[in-house]
């Protein structure tokens, strides 16, 4: 064993320099300082020696520090810094790298700094963190993992630690975009591709879950030639291009369920424009495939154990100086076989009470006069008819069907409204016949027919 050592002192230790040879010639390199520990060259027998760096020890005051620091360069690149372990043996594997900070008794523990330089007329360095690949393909070896994880904690009323993830700005006013931030899983050449979870921690006690905030960023750009817009969201279930009956993959958006209170909501809004108008809200399903139908849209309110179920309403926002918007329930066009259906029917009821209302109302107007109601069917095509109206109440099992009642409003201070029953014009035949009769009676008279004026 060699050892190299200063004796001790009461003021300061002495120094120990290792230094290699200086050189001053064109071309010729300085010297090098090599470390190194002798070899076991026995087949299953020994450890290779070790190299220990270790600073000074302090009773009273900071312990010594360890510095790295590669060489300076007066006009090229400073000197490399590798911190490398050797590669396995045909029956190991290859050495760790640990790098950690010590306990703390009181106070915190050591920080871990992992950073680059600023760049005077460059980039700032790269940082790159990377898992080996698994090049074995006898064995089911997964791919090595990489896990940041900030710190817990125990203390009363703390907050653990917090994980941050920051692009970079570009702080140029001409033509700077900011870095962008790519959070990607790794895709299945014989499986699923990986997932991403981005999961909250529960909250306990008092305290309430953690949120999740999804926002694209905003601009305070005036570009009015071209136009500027804020970021966009943008959230896509995975397709599904493989041949085969394959399904695309779904998104669902669920809020949150409450044991005691009410459920989350689900709020879904369009941008607000301060000058001029709002943007719009789209719910639709995409076109189909050459031999399947396009997707349905379903709207409906869950079912309720005790009280009434949730309403739907269906409303257009207020005009201060201008027409309200419409609402508009549209069937598609078909090429072959009959036309879609509009069905409305109110809900039924199981109990002692009525049957809902259906209940058609038209718009007021304070100056003018109030909107009209038209029903009517299509015009008929070259060979057929139009289609019929009919108006009728249900049977009843027990008691009186319901009567159909038709009447203008009262006026106030002008004449009634009159009521109007005529069958349509014939070109080239006779015009249709209006027939009025009552009901067949089996156990009693049939109603009358009256006729007669206010």
């Amino acid at each position: 064993m060699v050892e190299v050592g200063q004796g001790t002192s009461v003021d300061r230790g002495g120094t120990v320099s290792i230094a290699g040879g200086g050189s001053s010639g064109s071309g010729a390199n300085g010297g090098n300082v090599t470390i190194s520990v002798g070899p076991v060259t026995a087949i299953d027998s020994g450890v290779g020696g070790s190299v220990l760096i270790n600073a000074g020890l302090s009773e009273g005051a900071n312990g010594g520090d360890i510095v790295m620091v590669s060489g300076l360069s007066s006009y090229f690149s400073s000197g490399n810094i590798s911190v490398l372990t050797s590669d396995g043996g045909v029956r190991g594997q290859s050495g760790s790298l640990v790098l950690q900070t010590g306990k703390s008794a009181i106070g915190d523990t050591g920080s871990i700094d992992i950073s680059t330089s600023d760049g005077t007329l460059g980039r700032g360095g790269n940082i790159s963190i990377t898992v080996g690949d698994s090049d074995n393909s006898f064995y089911n070896y997964g791919g090595g993992s990489v896990s940041i994880s900030a710190g817990s904690t125990v203390g009363y009323a703390a907050v653990g630690g917090q994980v941050s993830i920051a692009s970079g700005d570009a702080e140029s006013t001409i033509g700077g975009v900011g870095g962008g931030i790519s959070i990607e899983s790794g895709y299945g050449a014989g499986g699923s591709g990986g997932d991403i979870r981005l999961v909250v921690g529960s909250g306990a006690g008092t305290m309430d879950g953690g949120n999740i905030e999804i926002s694209a960023g905003s601009t305070t750009a005036e570009n009015t030639a071209f136009g500027v817009a804020g970021g966009a969201v943008n959230i896509a279930a995975g397709s599904a291009t493989g041949s085969g009956d394959n399904v695309g993959g779904a998104v669902a958006i669920s809020a949150g369920s409450a044991s005691s209170g009410p459920g989350g909501s689900v709020d879904i809004s369009s941008g607000v424009s301060q000058t001029t108008s709002s943007g719009n809200v789209r719910v639709r399903s995409s076109n189909s495939g050459s031999v399947g139908t396009s997707g349905y849209i379903q709207i409906a309110t869950g079912t309720s154990a005790i009280g009434r179920s949730g309403p739907i309403s269906i409303s257009t926002g207020k005009a201060d100086s201008g027409v309200g918007g419409d609402i508009r329930i549209e069937v598609g066009a078909g090429s072959t076989g009959a036309g879609g259906d509009v069905l409305v029917r109110p809900g039924g009821t199981a109990g002692a009470g009525i049957g809902g209302n259906f209940d058609v109302i038209t718009g007021s107007s304070l100056q003018e006069t109030s909107g009209s109601i038209f029903l009517r069917t299509h015009g008929g095509s070259i060979p057929g008819d139009s289609g019929e109206v009919l108006l009728s109440t249900g049977t009843a099992l027990l008691g009186a069907s319901g009567p159909i009642r038709v009447l203008s409003g009262s006026a106030t201070s002008m004449r009634s409204g009159y009521v109007h029953i005529n069958s349509g014009s014939s070109f080239n035949s006779i015009s249709g016949d209006i027939s009025v009769g009552s009901g067949i009676a089996s156990g009693g008279a049939s109603g009358a027919i009256q006729l007669y004026t206010g």
